[in-house]
Parts: C-alpha cells; sequence; structure tokens
C-alpha cells in the first residue's frame, strides 16, 4: 500500500511564475549609493563649467596676436588639458548614469 502525502510535496513554480517575482531591476543593473548619487550630481554639474571655460579659451586664442606664439602654445595646452579632463568627466558619468 503507497501512502501519498500532498501536504510535504514540493509544487514547482513554472519559469513565468518565478520572473514574476523577481527584483523590479532589469538584470545587471542596480540603485546608485548615495556616494555615486553625488559624484554623478557633481559631474553633471562639472560638464558645462569645462564647456564653457573651453569656449571661453577658444576665443581668447582667436583674440591673441599671431606673433605671440607662447601665449598660443599656452592657451592650447590648457585646452587640451580641459578636453582630457572632459573626456574622463563624460566617461564616468556615462558609468554612472547607466547603473
Amino acid at each position: 500500500m503507497q501512502i501519498k502525502f500532498r501536504c510535504c510535496k514540493r509544487k514547482t513554480r513554472s519559469k513565468k511564475e518565478r520572473n514574476a517575482n523577481a527584483r523590479s531591476y532589469p538584470s545587471g543593473t542596480k540603485k546608485l549609493s548615495y556616494k555615486e548619487q553625488k559624484e554623478l550630481e557633481d559631474l553633471e554639474a562639472r560638464i558645462p563649467q569645462i564647456e564653457t571655460e573651453v569656449e571661453r579659451l577658444t576665443q581668447s586664442l582667436l583674440e591673441i596676436d599671431s606673433s605671440n606664439y607662447i601665449e598660443i602654445q599656452t592657451v592650447t595646452k590648457s585646452i587640451e588639458s580641459l578636453n582630457t579632463e572632459m573626456d574622463i568627466v563624460m566617461e564616468r558619468w556615462l558609468e554612472l548614469s547607466e547603473k
């Protein structure tokens, strides 16, 4: 004689049921920590500052006497360093905004 215990039988859930109970975040994404959120806000504030500074230096470059190559070189290096900083800031902003 076989006895079946229904109370102990494990019920398997379908894939659809398991997915319905899954977290609301898509896989691979997570919420930003407070520190990351603060960093993202700082980056978003820094981007327009860099753009404004590059525009200002570019305009000053147009106004420099063409025979003053030392000043032209100095301003050009400043623009290059700001563009490098912009690349770094934008890359980090992209990393944080995709989380």
